[in-house]
């Protein structure tokens, strides 16, 4: 298979324009779905570990004071 042949899908005529332009958008929407949820595991991550640490800090608080 020649690079021509392999590239031969690329053009796609006089609808080219909007084929690439829905191509791009899609691959734009799936990064930043991606990225925006990446993100918000983190800080949910870190909301929970310091909740924990909270929690824990005012357990052993208790403890000493009793």
């Amino acid at each position: 298979m020649t690079m021509v042949e392999y590239f031969s899908f690329l053009p796609y005529g006089k609808y080219a324009f909007y084929v690439w332009l829905a191509y791009g958008i899609s691959a734009l929407t799936v990064i930043t779905l991606f990225i925006n949820a990446k993100r918000n595991h983190k800080r949910s991550m870190l909301s929970v570990i310091i909740r924990g640490l909270f929690c824990l800090s005012r357990i052993n608080f208790q403890l000493i004071n009793d």
